[in-house]
């Protein structure tokens, strides 16, 4: 008996999902330099040091995505767990920094003024975290199950109860 399992639409919103998370990180870039150099020729070298750390965080968070959503694209849907399990750091492990960071910056805004871009973008950057976790999940144990499905080793698999 032939056994025909397919994942597509899983696999293409996960890439679709990036895209939007690279394009997001290069926007954040793009108006964090934009704020740094507002404040530079302002006089103001506090906010212009702040937008230029953020600016520097979201270009090399772009850079970083945007290599592993070439190397996601290049690897084959069979091994994406045995790739995700290896890939350092954690996706998503700093979702909740991003937004604690993002509020601490929303008080600052409310105190002194002109921090609200950054906080937004931070909040943001935990929320596209938190959802890219999730998603990475799902590909896993889709991989997984596809992978043991194709070798025929389903039979081998082990699910256990999370919660006993």
């Amino acid at each position: 008996m032939r056994v025909v399992v397919t994942f597509p639409k899983l696999r293409r919103r996960f890439l679709r999902f990036m895209r939007a998370y690279i394009a997001f990180l290069w926007a954040g870039a793009l108006i964090s330099f934009s704020m740094m150099f507002v404040y530079a020729l302002r006089g103001l070298p506090a906010p212009a040091i702040t937008y230029l750390t953020a600016a520097a965080f979201f270009t090399t968070s772009g850079m970083m995505y945007s290599e592993l959503h070439d190397e996601i694209r290049k690897t084959r849907f069979s091994v994406y767990w045995r790739f995700f399990s290896r890939y350092s750091p954690p996706l998503g492990g700093y979702a909740v920094l991003h937004i604690l960071t993002g509020l601490i910056f929303i008080v600052a805004d409310l105190l002194k003024g002109g921090y609200a871009p950054v906080a937004l973008a931070l909040i943001l950057k935990g929320v596209f975290e938190h959802s890219l976790q999730g998603a990475v999940e799902n590909l896993k144990a889709a991989s997984v199950l596809y992978h043991e499905t194709i070798n025929g080793e389903l039979d081998r698999l082990a699910l256990k109860d999370p919660f006993k």
